[in-house]
């Protein structure tokens, strides 16, 4: 069971005790019967189209957010694309409260900021079914009262654990490598644990070079006694167990758990193979049933295995990482769609400017065109200024052209 509260989890808990619950929520594609293959196209138009998010709401209706000015006047498709595999997919565009995806990214980044400076750790996401940001900290209202105070209706703060940042999760287990820590874990209450094998407890602890805190000034190390009685005795358990049941023909994986303080081992191997194995081992081997390839092997290392914190630490590292590619494909797109607006103003403008020249050229029908170039303008500008009204409303949603479907 993962010890670090998920923000969805949080959120869906803060609705259950009380908070207004939203007009809809986001539920994932393939409940909604969309293939990963046209899923992926969904995505890949809203980046083109500068959109800040796509989701799938409880309707199954798939929904592009875009910021106040982000909607393109021409849209932009993937090369080659005619429509998706699914052709009942539809779909549609929404306005946020938001003026622009750079204004949702500030406000992020400034939450962080603040509530880091303050001593607290907190994650800040844009939340499409209440069109806010949402953060998630544990910090006091002292801390947050200012953020609500300037960015009102646009931020939500949510009371929770928020996880432990990549940064002190980093320094955290370069402790526990440094002062031989079988491994690190975070408990059901939050406590940050490092695990100890009987003698492997130093009389002097050592800190990495320059270390004066975590960038979280609630995050309290504690340290727990392991049944084993060093670390080298999970490693031969491990390796025993594996050796054991491979020699049998059968597929297996060990690790050490931290929750259980037990080596877990996963294997479809028969009883009549594992017996003699609980018979050696007892309480310090606990096996779960389950397929694992023959190839399957099992880490030793246990100051530098990677526990399920540091796994989740990376998980949101490699988001972070495919948001900013996010950010850059999205970027690209809008200045394309830039030069191409600025492509198209410049081709209205030397069409006009002929127009101009030729309607000089005819004296006779000089004030015709005059009296009829206004008042087709007068015309348009009533008809785009009605629909700019409309469609920029926050909340507004409006069909998305495409192309023909398959």
């Amino acid at each position: 069971m993962p010890r670090q509260l998920l923000l969805g989890a949080i959120l869906s808990a803060s609705l259950m005790l009380g908070a207004a619950a939203p007009s809809y929520a986001q539920i994932a594609p393939s409940d909604a019967g969309i293939s990963e293959d046209d899923w992926q196209l969904v995505t890949e138009i809203g980046e083109l189209n500068n959109a800040l998010l796509e989701y799938v709401d409880d309707n199954g209706e798939v929904t592009l957010v875009f910021t106040g000015g982000n909607v393109p006047d021409t849209w932009v498709y993937p090369d080659g694309f005619t429509g998706f595999s699914n052709s009942d997919i539809v779909l549609t565009g929404e306005y946020s409260q938001f003026a622009t995806n750079d204004e949702v990214l500030s406000i992020k980044n400034d939450a962080i900021d603040q509530i880091k400076a303050g001593g607290y750790n907190a994650i800040a996401e844009y939340n499409a079914d209440t069109d806010v940001v949402d953060v998630v900290t544990k910090a006091p209202a002292s801390v947050t009262d200012s953020l609500v105070s300037t960015y009102d209706s646009k931020i939500n703060i949510v009371a929770g654990d928020p996880g432990i940042s990549e940064e002190d999760w980093a320094l955290i287990t370069e402790i526990g490598d440094l002062n031989n820590a079988l491994t690190e874990y975070v408990d059901d209450n939050g406590e940050v644990t490092l695990v100890f094998t009987g003698g492997s407890v130093p009389d002097t602890w050592t800190y990495p070079d320059g270390f004066t805190g975590f960038s979280d000034s609630s995050i309290v190390l504690t340290g727990e006694y392991s049944q084993f009685a060093s670390n080298d005795e999970v490693s031969s358990i491990e390796s025993d167990a594996m050796t054991q049941i491979q020699d049998a023909g059968y597929g297996a994986s060990a690790v050490y758990n931290p929750y259980t303080d037990a080596v877990d081992v996963t294997t479809s191997a028969p009883s009549s193979v594992t017996d003699s194995l609980v018979a050696t081992y007892d309480s310090k081997i606990n096996f779960i049933a389950g397929d694992v390839a023959a190839s399957s092997g099992v880490v030793k290392d246990h100051a530098k295995k990677e526990t399920a914190k540091e796994k989740a630490a990376k998980e949101r590292a490699a988001k972070k990482k495919a948001a900013k590619e996010r950010a850059a494909k999205k970027k690209a797109a809008k200045e394309k769609a830039a030069k191409e607006k600025a492509a198209k103003e410049k081709a209205a403008k030397e069409k006009a400017a002929k127009k101009a020249k030729a309607a000089k050229k005819n004296a006779a029908k000089k004030t015709a065109a005059k009296k009829t170039s206004k008042k087709v303008t007068k015309k348009a500008a009533k008809k785009v200024t009605k629909k700019t009204t409309t469609a920029h409303k926050a909340g507004t949603k409006f069909v998305i052209p495409l192309p023909n479907s398959k």
